[in-house]
């Protein structure tokens, strides 16, 4: 593994002005095409053209930074246009490259990674975490308070999980994330944009008045941000169990999403996320597990399956788009004393795409539901979930559509989003050998077919 990654990234170093395939690649180290798609990816974090696309971008920008006129440069690594490379970069780094070596100056190419690095990780986000020394260094680069206690952020979730970035709570105030240049810069935009409307707070200049401070010489490409704590707490915390109050609750997770949503339409022409389709895992997978957890599901339930498959396509082409949040765990939406939205644990959106808007309102659903009902609660799981989930799901579409009205497609697709997300849930899990994960998605999925009409009544 180790020699096939030196291999592949020392051979896109020294051709990045050739042509360089993925099928190229694959053959030079030996691996089926398919395959070595999914190692590179496992390895670096990127595909294999993103990755390729990237290194072409950095080296690109050192050579005009010397002077070289842009037109030839971008030439000789294979963009067709300068208007072509220029919104390439926006796409990868929010600023243009007029703004990027305005800040930076002249650019070295960042030293790419080699098999060195992968010798002890096999996905570059899990390289080790900086020493206490070197986040104690990067924070003297702000004026706040030099002695605060540095913890390391996990934002624990009701089943034991944890949302987790590349953050640490400096004291109770601040939180410091680091992370690659091209997506902090896109995060100070968006974060910029939400405090802007009231949600949450913008990073702090640095004492020189930039909006960030770079890494150690071993991390250059990653640069770090400082950013006032978020205040609130998770409405799923305190919800009142008593009956009426699910749709309620739903209902403040929908304004809360739609607020998100409108935000994100204002920055989504500056930071050009990649469109992201509805793709359903191999029903292969779901067949293995139903086979190897002894679920019972029949074949009736997979010709159905493969029927909804096609029903819904047709319905997803009508659904309307834009940049959407990707996270909207109920853990990570804060509410204040009122029980209004203000703010969030992780950035919404910086790390997400242009998908179907109705996806955020039906992921958030989910993680409620298996917040409720997931194996791990075993005799603390919420009695009769799935009746006052329903509740839950109608709550969320309607406060959602009091603020962004909701299209009567969407209304409609909601059931096949949630269904489409319990599925690739059970393929996921069985996939990857988690029992409990597969067996509650199958039982939420089986309970969404056994009561298809009380669904479509509700919402």
């Amino acid at each position: 593994m180790q020699a096939f990654m030196k291999l592949s990234l020392d051979y896109i170093e020294q051709n990045l002005k050739a042509e360089i395939t993925a099928e190229e690649l694959a053959d030079i180290a030996g691996y089926s095409l398919w395959h070595y798609y999914r190692l590179f990816s496992q390895a670096t974090g990127s595909s294999v053209l993103s990755y390729i696309l990237k290194r072409r971008l950095d080296h690109a920008l050192a050579e005009i930074s010397t002077g070289r006129k842009a037109i030839g440069v971008v030439l000789e690594y294979g963009f067709a246009t300068y208007a072509g490379f220029y919104k390439a970069f926006m796409k990868m780094y929010g600023v243009s490259p007029k703004k990027y070596l305005s800040i930076y100056g002249k650019h070295q190419p960042i030293k790419h990674r080699t098999g060195d690095f992968f010798m002890k990780n096999t996905d570059y986000r899990d390289r080790p975490l900086p020493t206490e020394g070197e986040l104690r260094r990067a924070l003297a680069n702000w004026g706040i308070e030099q002695d605060l206690p540095i913890k390391k952020r996990s934002i624990a979730c009701m089943d034991g999980n944890t949302l987790t970035e590349r953050e640490w709570k400096i004291g109770d105030k601040y939180v410091l994330t680091m992370d690659e240049r091209s997506l902090i810069m896109k995060d100070i935009r968006i974060k910029t944009a939400f405090a802007a409307h009231g949600l949450g707070a913008a990073p702090l200049k640095t004492k020189s008045g930039a909006d960030w401070a770079d890494g150690n010489e071993n991390e250059a490409e990653f640069i770090f941000i400082l950013t006032p704590a978020a205040k609130g707490i998770p409405l799923v915390r305190r919800i009142d169990e008593s009956e009426g109050k699910y749709r309620e609750f739903g209902y403040k997770h929908g304004v809360a999403i739609a607020k998100i949503h409108r935000v994100l339409s204002t920055v989504e022409s500056d930071i050009m996320p990649d469109e992201w389709g509805i793709f359903f895992h191999d029903i292969s997978d779901v067949r293995k597990s139903n086979e190897q957890f002894n679920i019972g599901l029949t074949e009736e339930f997979f010709r159905n399956y493969m029927s909804y498959t096609e029903n819904f396509g047709e319905l997803s082409d009508k659904l309307p788009k834009q940049l959407v949040c990707w996270n909207t765990h109920p853990c990570n939406i804060l509410f204040d004393d009122n029980g209004e939205v203000s703010g969030f644990q992780f950035l919404p959106g910086g790390r997400g795409a242009r998908t179907i808007r109705i996806y955020d309102l039906c992921e958030c659903a989910n993680e409620i539901l298996g917040e409720w009902s997931g194996w791990w609660r075993g005799e603390n799981a919420v009695e009769d979930i799935h009746g006052k989930w329903t509740e839950i799901l109608a709550g969320i579409l309607q406060g959602y559509d009091s603020i962004n009205p909701l299209t009567d497609e969407e209304k409609e697709a909601a059931y096949y989003v949630m269904r489409y997300i319990k599925l690739n849930g059970m393929a996921r899990g069985g996939s990857m050998g988690y029992t409990g994960w597969y067996k509650t998605n199958c039982d939420n999925l089986l309970y969404m077919i056994e009561n298809e009409d009380k669904f479509f009544d509700m919402i």
